[in-house]
């Protein structure tokens, strides 16, 4: 139960992070790149990771960097691209109620990739997920703002998933997480750099002209701090149920409240769906 409270309270942090990233991200004349937007995010939800990564010796760096840790690293930046250009076009509900299908891409990967064969609640739960989903876009893909963003997002957060799962059961999990974080760092400062000095901009400045954009490190941080601490008091059926639920709905919430979303009773009762789906697919 306090592993849940803690899980939904990460979820809360979280799309109060996403809540600030869409705001600095189209504000007129003075928008913030989301090269910047992915370092201070990654940067910030990282730090615990880097602390409990370190505390492991004796790593074996030929098991780490294998062919597998370089695809996470080509498709986390894809889905770097795709997610923040996601938020940035989409509305916050439906960025949210696509992000809540990575978790249904992963079984299907599992059923495809791996022959997993799984209870018949679990491909209930799938097919409430893709339903529900399928409301949100029944006027076409084209009326939803991001569409290709959302749909890129969704499925390679999926694949990363899987691949995740895979990382964590062969190898120490804060380890692995810890140099991926590291590369990726890496790479979004040099792009950063290099994206600035075209926009002959810096990222002290855009701290400058968007105030709202320092609450993005607290709010990364504390989502990234309740998180690790929910997976490891609970089950990572129960962290995933409640961490992807709570998003959806918070994402549908904060969406009315700050950014004036329509819909909000249809949009409720879609979270009800996706949310009992994502239920079924972790517990079935």
């Amino acid at each position: 139960m306090i592993a849940s409270l803690i899980a939904l309270l990460g979820s809360l942090f979280d799309q109060f992070s996403a809540t600030v990233i869409k705001k600095v991200e189209i504000v007129k004349d003075r928008a913030v790149s989301i090269w910047d937007v992915a370092l201070i995010s990654l940067t910030s939800s990282s730090i615990f990771i880097f602390v409990a990564g370190s505390s492991f010796k004796n790593v074996d760096f030929e098991e780490i960097f294998s062919g597998m840790f370089f695809l996470r690293i080509i498709l986390e930046m894809i889905q770097i691209y795709a997610t923040y250009n996601a938020l940035k076009y989409a509305q916050l509900s439906s960025f949210n109620f696509v992000r809540g299908f990575s978790v249904v891409f992963t079984v299907i990967l599992e059923i495809i990739l791996l022959g997993t064969v799984f209870s018949g609640l679990k491909y209930l739960g799938v097919m409430l997920v893709v339903v529900s989903i399928a409301v949100v876009f029944r006027h076409g893909l084209t009326e939803v703002k991001g569409w290709v963003f959302l749909a890129v997002s969704a499925i390679s957060g999926g694949v990363l998933n899987a691949i995740a799962k895979y990382q964590y059961v062969n190898l120490e999990a804060y380890v692995v997480e810890s140099w991926v974080r590291i590369v990726l760092i890496a790479l979004l400062i040099v792009i950063s750099l290099i994206n600035n000095l075209k926009m002959k901009s810096n990222i002290f400045s855009n701290f400058k002209l968007n105030k709202n954009w320092w609450l993005l490190i607290p709010f990364k941080a504390l989502a990234s701090i309740l998180g690790v601490v929910a997976l490891n008091m609970g089950s990572a059926a129960v962290y995933v149920t409640v961490e992807r639920g709570g998003s959806v709905l918070f994402g549908v919430l904060l969406g009315r409240v700050i950014f004036k979303e329509k819909s909000l009773v249809e949009k409720l009762l879609i979270s009800l769906g996706i949310i009992t789906g994502i239920g079924l697919v972790s517990f079935g």
